[in-house]
């Protein structure tokens, strides 16, 4: 008589349920329009045009304006900086909307990135701007799922985890040269990788009409909300610790002092001034900016000896030794006087001053 035992049952492979990809085109798009914008406005490279377009200013956060943790994700420095993060967008986005749905898909690009801008906000003095933080979130997302997944997807889920963190490795090598914000990159990963692990798709065998298995997403975003608000809690949390951190910095200080001097507030203007050169006394803005407000009021000896700072800090910064010579002038200081108007022609012969520089140098010698 013959055992006969049966086959193992043959592996079936299943497709996953993915979503049409459509949400990522339109962030590109509005990354692009930004960038024109910035373009036609005054260049995408030029401070002023990025700060009123909403990039990440310490000083202009800690002040209220809030706003500017989200704004950055849309806004980019320069043709290399809007290309790659386009790519890196092209390349990721697609996957991780069909994986996680359209909902899901923006619910971490927004929020990954707006942790990559809190974290920069929280430990990086610098101007900043770009879509990174958001899309440094992607990468942790696609690091949750592969991971939480690895068994359903098997071998290719395993080579897609390694090549995420082989991805992950390189990326923050390459921060660690200083050339972009670490912070923001490593803000929007551990978002995007928090988010990511909450979000991910629970999948569920199930049988259809003609008896064909087949995997459904059983995940409902309703269900997983209390955990969205907890990361916007801590978001917020974070965001207040780092305001309240920020408030005492030196260049937020000189920040806060430059726009109350634009505004002619002079008086209101020199305690945030007087910080800010003490914390930052090799700061060539910080003194310059000091000794101005010290000369608008009035405090001429004051101002001689804080723009006799800024020239030495700087000896090529022509306003500097105007200045400095006018200050010297009402002291009665003629002979230091004529030496710095003749100082500034030859730096800037043809300066906005210069015609007035030369009069007083032909009334003084």
């Amino acid at each position: 008589m013959n055992n006969f035992e049966p086959a193992p049952p043959q592996p079936v492979r299943l497709r996953l349920p993915l979503t049409r990809p459509w949400l990522v085109w339109g962030l590109l798009g509005i990354n692009i329009v930004m960038f024109v914008v910035e373009t036609l406005v005054g260049g995408s490279d030029n401070s002023a045009t990025l700060v009123t377009l909403g990039a990440k200013v310490n000083a202009l956060i800690v002040m209220g304006q809030y706003w500017r943790l989200i704004t950055p994700m849309f806004l980019h420095i320069g043709l290399a900086h809007i290309a790659f993060n386009s790519y890196a967008l092209y390349v990721l986005g697609p996957e991780v909307e069909a994986i996680y749905g359209h909902a899901r898909f923006l619910v971490i690009y927004l929020l990954a990135g707006i942790a990559g801008n809190v974290m920069s906000f929280a430990f990086t003095p610098a101007l900043s701007a770009g879509a990174s933080t958001a899309i440094f979130g992607l990468i942790g997302t696609q690091l949750a799922f592969f991971y939480r997944q690895r068994k359903v997807l098997g071998a290719f889920g395993q080579r897609r985890l390694i090549n995420i963190v082989s991805i992950i490795v390189i990326n923050l090598l390459f921060s660690l040269s200083g050339a972009v914000d670490i912070f923001g990159h490593l803000g929007g990963f551990i978002g995007g990788l928090a988010l990511g692990w909450m979000l991910c798709p629970d999948y569920e065998v199930e049988y259809g009409a003609d008896g064909q298995p087949r995997l459904a997403d059983r995940t409902v975003l309703l269900r997983e909300l209390p955990g969205v608000i907890l990361f916007v809690v801590l978001l917020i949390v974070a965001t207040g610790a780092a305001t309240l951190q920020q408030a005492h910095s030196p260049q937020v200080k000189l920040e806060q002092g430059i726009a109350m001097f634009d505004r002619q507030d002079y008086a209101g203007a020199l305690p945030l001034l007087e910080q800010a050169a003490r914390g930052l006394p090799n700061d060539v803005q910080a003194q310059y900016s000091l000794a101005a407000d010290y000369y608008n009021l009035r405090r001429y000896a004051d101002a001689a000896q804080v723009f006799e700072t800024t020239t030495r800090l700087a000896p090529n910064l022509p306003d500097a030794h105007y200045y400095l010579a006018l200050s010297y002038l009402r002291l009665d200081h003629h002979a230091e006087a004529v030496t710095q108007f003749q100082q500034y022609l030859a730096l800037d012969p043809n300066g906005d001053k210069a015609d007035e520089a030369r009069q007083i140098l032909a009334q003084t010698e």
